[in-house]
């Protein structure tokens, strides 16, 4: 049996996704790139013309401002709130629930915020996919380095409502993957606008 590896409480080491956090963060990554695949495709092959005529995509680039970093990095926060939004509703539910002894209350709740979660996540990956699809080699260089960097950030945001639906949440927990997912859009949005391959 392994020995516990026992981070330092601040800096660095408390950022370091435990390990129900990683493969949460893994699972989440992986489903929603088989998801963008199997649309990508599916279209690839069925109508990539007709996507690309609604698309319409013009492969410009963005304009290398802090002002277009900020706003790439608002857009992309928007897509966290859900899931962080959900993961707290359910730690509010599982402790009403384990108060009042009910615990359909909390399967209900669970039910539709994995609907509403699923559902979000679904139809982001899906426009990605048809953008791909649509594409193709193009429209995977117009995403790099970024887009990578962004689907780890929206897995991490995931990965906390993932964790949700099983265990209560911690306050380092929720800092931990909060923080991470910021940091990486961050990032993303850095390199989106400064050193986009286009």
């Amino acid at each position: 049996m392994r020995a516990a590896i026992s981070l330092p409480p601040v800096g660095l080491g408390a950022m370091v996704p435990d390990a129900i956090d990683r493969r949460n963060i893994a699972c989440a990554g992986t489903a929603v790139l088989a998801f963008i695949a199997l649309v990508a495709g599916v279209v690839a092959v069925a109508f990539a013309a007709g996507a690309r005529d609604a698309l319409q995509f013009g492969f410009a680039g963005v304009p290398r401002t802090a002002a277009e970093a900020s706003s790439i990095l608002l857009n992309n926060s928007r897509l966290l709130v859900v899931p962080f939004a959900g993961a707290l509703v359910l730690h509010a539910s599982r402790a009403s629930a384990q108060d009042a002894g009910a615990a359909g209350g909390l399967r209900v709740t669970r039910t539709v915020c994995d609907v509403l979660i699923g559902g979000l996540v679904a139809l982001n990956a899906a426009v990605v996919g048809l953008a791909l699809g649509a594409y193709g080699d193009r429209m995977v260089v117009a995403m790099l380095p970024h887009g990578p960097v962004e689907l780890v950030a929206f897995s991490c945001s995931i990965a906390l409502y993932l964790r949700a639906r099983r265990y209560d949440l911690r306050a380092p927990v929720v800092a931990r993957l909060v923080g991470l997912s910021l940091g990486l859009l961050a990032v993303a949005a850095f390199l989106e606008t400064y050193l986009h391959l286009l």
